[in-house]
């Protein structure tokens, strides 16, 4: 069934807490909200949000990302090691398999739309 899905500004993030494998340095305590996931379930979007710190993660799905708050430098390790800096109004697109390093400098909040 096809409906529209809204989500406050406000939505609680929940505790997602990351993959050991994936924390190089910090938490461990990412946060997630998921505002919609399409009937098929092959694309969701919503919320996440990391504090501080030096993350690796691989892409098993693609995904656009828009930055709402705080700084992050991306390291495309599959590309040379080419570094992206990130900041509020920024967007980027992770495509599948895209490995990455994610050095967050100050807590760092997003919008993504993901899909298998």
């Amino acid at each position: 069934m096809t409906q529209v899905i809204t989500a406050p500004a406000n939505s609680e993030l929940q505790v997602d807490l990351l993959p050991e494998r994936e924390v190089v340095e910090g938490s461990r305590e990412a946060k997630t909200f998921i505002a919609a996931e399409a009937d098929d379930e092959m694309c969701r979007s919503g919320l996440w949000s990391c504090p501080p710190g030096t993350y690796r993660f691989f892409f098993p799905y693609e995904e656009h990302t828009y930055i709402i708050s705080g700084r992050v430098d991306v390291i495309d390790d599959r590309h040379g090691k080419v570094t992206h800096s990130l900041g509020p109004g920024d967007m980027a697109f992770f495509p599948k398999g895209a490995k990455t390093v994610w050095k967050i400098s100050e807590p760092l909040k997003k919008f993504f739309v993901m899909r298998d």
